[in-house]
């Protein structure tokens, strides 16, 4: 407001359990959401929703991805690991990068 940085630790008057149930409340106009954009890509694009807090997103955070350590990697564990790393990507540049683009 006047420049200075204040801390806000608002008071929950809802509790969610599930990403639609988060995503509805905010349609509703039950306050400031945080959640990942695929959640909320639909309702950004259409106007519904605004994002307000841009430069206070959180990092990014890291998939991993764990299987038995062989010599040979099954064929389909193989394609589905492929098919992430292409994917992820795609979901919505804006919200998403690489950890290693990721300035920390």
């Amino acid at each position: 407001m006047d420049g200075k940085e204040r801390k806000y630790g608002p008071r929950s008057l809802v509790t969610v359990n599930e990403s639609g149930s988060y995503v509805q409340c905010a349609l509703s106009g039950f306050g400031i959401v945080q959640a990942p954009g695929v959640i909320l890509d639909a309702h950004l694009a259409s106007g519904a929703l605004v994002e307000i807090l841009r430069p206070f997103r959180p990092r990014p955070r890291r998939v991993t991805i764990l299987y038995p350590s062989q010599s040979h990697l099954s064929p389909v564990v193989d394609i589905f690991v492929e098919w992430l790393k292409a994917r992820f990507p795609e979901l919505l540049p804006t919200w998403f990068e690489p950890i290693s683009r990721v300035n920390v």
